[in-house]
């Protein structure tokens, strides 16, 4: 019986997709979220407009940062403006995006659960008291309410969440379907070859997250970054040289 992998479905895994089948290897693939921004963007305007209001900015994914950061450009506003915020990047691959456009990162949580964010900002802070004044800018993916922004609303001064892009959300019963195969055996292996497929993946089968999900299932990664991007998943995947 041949070997099963899960992919998920874009462009640039194309290639690699059919050079596993070409080796006989049964591929399932895996529908990519589609990214919009969302259909209101005036208050992302309004926000990058005046961001000497706010002392911290979250970027709580990819999507945020390359979003956000767009807007900025597409306007003409100065990026800069930025380094005068504590940036915090929930993730590896958030700080290579906001490194490509020039943006340092000065708070990154080696995980994404809460308790690894909060105490990572706990431990940036030098004075208790400096982060339960502060104003936070919370960027977030629409109809996502993640349990660490209602903890920080608890401590900070001021919590702004800010939704910057939605989903092209799947039907309930594509949802079950697709977490239903993950779950039934039927993939020895999934290989992820960029943060966006990590991304893609998590977002289909949220509200559950990807450890629950893929329990039971060989987890690889084709990249460093993407490798890194699945342990702050609390995955444990291999890093594969797959060219």
């Amino acid at each position: 019986m041949s070997k099963a992998i899960g992919m998920i479905d874009t462009p640039l895994n194309k290639k690699k997709i059919a050079q596993f089948e070409d080796e006989g290897v049964k591929v399932l693939k895996f529908p990519q979220a589609i990214i919009e921004r969302v259909a209101d963007c005036e208050p992302l305007l309004e926000i990058a407009r005046d961001l000497s209001r706010f002392d911290w900015i979250i970027f709580t994914d990819i999507h945020t940062a390359d979003i956000f950061l767009e807007i900025i450009q597409e306007n003409d506003l100065d990026l800069f403006e930025l380094d005068d915020l504590v940036v915090c990047a929930l993730g590896e691959a958030v700080v290579d995006r906001l490194r490509f456009m020039q943006v340092h990162s000065d708070v990154i949580p080696a995980s994404k659960d809460d308790e690894t964010v909060l105490s990572t900002i706990e431990n940036y802070v030098s004075v208790s008291d400096e982060f339960h004044g502060a104003k936070v800018l919370f960027l977030k993916r629409q109809d996502l309410d993640l349990s660490v922004g209602a903890k920080l609303l608890c401590i900070v001064g001021e919590l702004v969440k800010l939704d910057v892009y939605k989903t092209d959300a799947l039907s309930t019963v594509e949802r079950a379907r697709i977490t239903t195969l993950l779950q039934s055996g039927a993939i020895d292996e999934f290989v992820f070859c960029s943060p966006d497929d990590v991304e893609s993946l998590s977002q289909i089968v949220y509200p559950k997250s990807l450890r629950e999900i893929l329990g039971g299932i060989s987890i690889s990664a084709t990249d460093p970054i993407t490798f890194q991007t699945l342990r702050e998943q609390s995955l444990k995947p291999q890093l594969a040289n797959r060219s």
